[in-house]
């Protein structure tokens, strides 16, 4: 997951931008911590984005209890149903057209807002079976600390911290 937020922040310089300005202007020279960490909308907004277009689990399944008829196609009782999250993802009556394009605007108003359907975006699972972890997951990727080149020039804005 980390390695895919740098994939993306490497590629879309802007979202770096923004996302290292919220990390110095919410942290100042403090080191982050809970309270800071939630408030750290654009940082969320990009890792909302990058786990819906990289998903950390390719898929879940779960097993039918009991017949059911879905669009004309027939599930018997005890058929594993695999449901691919990257597919679910994808799907453009669900995201929008630019459900490929990294854009984490789409997750400016939360998740519940990011697709017609929030029970779509699915990153860490579903139901009983969702990974216990998720919250752990945001902390750490919020909290990665990123150190740049020893040659790169420094902002004149410098903190305890180098995330972002």
């Amino acid at each position: 997951m980390v390695l895919d937020v740098i994939m993306l922040l490497v590629a879309y310089p802007e979202w770096q931008a923004r996302g290292r300005a919220e990390v110095l202007d919410v942290c100042g020279s403090e080191l982050p911590n809970d309270a800071i960490l939630r408030r750290m909308k654009v940082l969320t907004m990009i890792i909302h984005e990058t786990l819906c277009l990289y998903p950390p689990v390719a898929f879940v399944v779960r097993e039918a209890l009991q017949d059911i008829s879905f669009k004309r196609i027939e599930i018997l009782k005890g058929t594993n149903i695999e449901i691919p999250i990257p597919i679910l993802h994808q799907q453009p009556e669900l995201w929008g057209q630019d459900t490929c394009q990294f854009d984490p605007e789409r997750f400016a108003k939360g998740i519940a807002k990011a697709c017609k359907v929030s029970s779509a975006y699915i990153q860490f699972g579903i139901g009983s079976r969702t990974c216990a972890g998720p919250n752990l997951a945001m902390i750490e990727l919020k909290n990665f600390p990123v150190n740049p080149p020893e040659d790169e020039k420094r902002s004149s804005r410098q903190s305890k911290h180098t995330n972002v």
